[in-house]
């Protein structure tokens, strides 16, 4: 069920009446899927997800709110930088910490 979890995550993400707090919970929805199911194709996925979120935020083409799409764009940072804690690739922390 991985896949359909992913995709909660993102669509709730774009949600038009999300708040910090909602923010905060997929924060710490990601955070305990990467600690509890740590191999190497679900830290690829919630990577690929990251990155689609990101987009997802840059590009707007749904016209989201810009509280929205900050929102978006610090759980990606913080996600990411969470992510390259666990994982410790220095070219991947490097790249996060840019």
């Amino acid at each position: 069920h991985g896949q359909q979890l992913y995709r909660h995550i993102y669509l709730g993400c774009k949600e038009e009446d999300n708040v910090q707090k909602n923010f905060e919970l997929l924060f710490t929805a990601l955070a305990l899927i990467t600690i509890e199911l740590a191999n190497e194709e679900v830290m690829i996925d919630l990577m690929r997800l990251s990155i689609a979120l990101q987009d997802m935020a840059l590009a707007n083409e749904e016209n989201m709110p810009m509280f929205i799409r900050c929102g978006i764009m610090a759980l990606v940072a913080a996600y990411l930088n969470f992510l390259s804690q666990m994982i410790a690739n220095p070219p991947f922390c490097q790249h996060v910490s840019k």
